[in-house]
């Protein structure tokens, strides 16, 4: 973990010793909440670089960014502390952070992307705390190891979904999918989990969006979350009209929400550099 000295931080290989106490910190500070759900993921999993302005105990700002997803790293803290970090990261192209700070970041997410503009774009929060809705939908149903044969010529548009990504999430959380044709055209899973919480991933072929077939997935997802004991969250962009839907006929209800900073290429430039 870098603690703003300029040297890259650790990769995932590194997550041992004393980075692991670091991110234990950083996840401590943190706190469970749905917003934390898949940052807290990430610290606990080692699946991340961390910058942060400060202890790691009780940082003035912190910086967490996926290393399989680095271009939408999540910020905590002041404005003034993760304005700073920055310039240490890369492979970024848009910066999530707190709603209240959005204001007072647009400008250094500017400045730092070397783009004429900042755009504005919600991610929204739900939880759901009533019991999850039974589903009859024909060959929708949670996956288990038997299953793998799906899952050896999955859809392009599940972006490197596999056997052994399926063996992966089962032992960690639940898969559901919907079966048409012989083969899977939607998949609901949980994303991330903490002791608390878990955020689901859903994914649709286009050609079967628009059937119920991603919600009637994701809820069966989220009633096994519910038997676990944790609660079930679900997590959007604001413009994502068709996840909004989805998440309130489950019956998640928002709770919060943060803010991408999404640089906008300058004019007569290609696409924004992070």
């Amino acid at each position: 973990m870098q603690q703003d000295n300029g040297s890259r931080p650790p990769d995932a290989n590194e997550h041992d010793g004393e980075h692991a106490h670091e991110f234990a910190a950083i996840a401590a500070w943190l706190g469970e909440s749905p917003e934390t759900v898949i940052p807290l993921h990430m610290l606990q999993q080692g699946t991340c670089e961390v910058v942060c302005v400060g202890s790691p105990h009780d940082p003035e700002g912190v910086i967490i960014q996926s290393t399989a997803y680095p271009e939408e790293p999540i910020a905590f803290g002041g404005a003034e502390a993760i304005a700073s970090i920055l310039p240490s990261i890369s492979g970024w192209t848009c910066l999530n952070v707190p709603a209240g700070l959005a204001d007072a970041l647009a400008e250094d997410v500017r400045r730092a992307a070397g783009t004429s503009a900042v755009r504005m774009q919600d991610d929204v929060y739900h939880v759901l705390d009533a019991p999850a809705p039974e589903t009859n939908l024909p060959d929708v149903r949670l996956m288990t190891p038997v299953d793998v044969a799906f899952f050896r010529s999955a859809p392009e548009e599940f972006g490197g979904v596999d056997a052994s990504w399926l063996l992966e999430h089962l032992r960690h959380g639940h898969v559901a999918g919907a079966i048409r044709d012989g083969r899977v055209v939607s998949l609901a899973h949980t994303f991330a989990t903490t002791g608390a919480y878990a955020d689901l991933g859903v994914t649709t072929v286009p050609a079967w969006r628009r059937r119920g077939l991603a919600t009637a997935a994701a809820a069966l997802v989220a009633r096994a979350v519910q038997g676990d004991g944790r609660t079930p969250i679900w997590s959007c962009g604001g413009n994502n009209e068709a996840s909004l839907v989805a998440a309130a006929r489950i019956g998640f209800r928002e709770v919060c929400r943060r803010v991408y900073l999404v640089p906008e290429p300058a004019a007569g430039r290609g696409e924004a550099t992070g």
